[in-house]
């Protein structure tokens, strides 16, 4: 029966064993995936912030060509701003941001150069579309106010010197105004489309959870039960020390004297021993030696 014992507790610790690599390989790979999934997200928010800054910057490049138009310069801005390139190019855009998006992270760097070419491939068609849209769509606008613009460029003229600087003010102010709204705007735009993606992430994330823990939860094959304990083996005489100091807290501080004296009668006696042969004592207020006198 000992024998049969032992042959069953191997076979035991090495199903636990298998079980306990599977567990962990499944857990490294769950985490693999999730770190790849938000390396992933980080990547596409740098892409959509670098192409919003882009955008935003073509657009302040026309507004300003438009607000700074003069009557000297006026048929000049009206035909900068009408043939102003409305298609995106991707390679000033690569050039901006650099060769790839990169973290210190722990997924190798061919892995990382993948997820930038895929987020590149899959933003550049969405970001020529809506770079022509919204370039296209302010030109247009622009192209529309031309008339109006030299109207009140003849009417500043005709003013005096303090008339026109007064009205000219008025119109920067005008225009700040509008331009703090226009930027607010395309904030809150850009604030909703990030919130979107975060959101898609997290739900991803969850939906990766709850896989896992299918997954976890599914049936296994038969193992027998398995009663796991915990046993000590020192690898050094210095181990005993954190033993008994850990023995000490938890359960030695609450005994009485007499009971320590028990449990280390074998220690007590060997100290007993080399104070009497050799007179070498323990200096300890909680220790005191009694003469111990026997007739020969």
């Amino acid at each position: 029966p000992h024998r049969l014992q032992q042959i069953h507790n191997q076979y035991a610790a090495k199903l636990l064993k298998e079980k306990q690599e599977a567990e962990r390989k499944a857990y490294e790979e769950q985490q693999a995936k999730q770190l790849k999934e938000q390396f992933k997200a980080e990547t596409e928010l740098h892409y959509l912030d670098s192409f919003n800054i882009l955008l935003s910057q073509q657009k302040g490049r026309l507004e300003k060509m438009f607000n700074e138009t003069t009557l000297k310069d006026y048929d000049f801005k009206k035909q900068s701003i009408a043939h102003f390139p409305t298609t995106f190019n991707v390679n000033n855009w690569y050039d901006t941001i650099g060769m790839y998006f990169t973290i210190d992270t722990h997924i190798p760097s061919a892995e990382q150069k993948q997820i930038n070419l895929i987020a590149r491939e899959t933003f550049v068609s969405r970001f020529m579309d809506t770079y022509t849209s919204e370039i296209t769509t302010l030109c247009d606008s622009l192209i529309e106010k031309m008339p109006g613009k030299y109207d009140e460029l003849k009417e500043l003229e005709k003013l005096s010197q303090e008339e026109r600087r007064k009205a000219e003010a008025e119109i920067a102010e005008r225009e700040r105004l509008k331009k703090e709204q226009e930027e607010a705007e395309r904030k809150q735009k850009e604030e909703t489309e990030k919130a979107r993606q975060q959101a898609e992430q997290q739900a991803k994330q969850a939906a990766d959870l709850f896989a896992a823990a299918a997954t976890a939860a599914r049936p296994e094959a038969y193992a027998p039960k398995v009663k796991v304990s915990k046993k000590i083996q020192l690898t050094s005489p210095d181990g005993i020390l954190p033993v008994i100091m850990m023995w000490w807290s938890h359960e030695g501080k609450d005994l009485s004297t007499d009971e320590l004296q028990k449990i280390f009668k074998r220690q007590i006696t060997f100290c007993e021993k080399i104070a009497g042969k050799d007179n070498i004592l323990i200096e300890s207020s909680s220790v005191t030696y009694i003469d111990e006198i026997k007739a020969k």
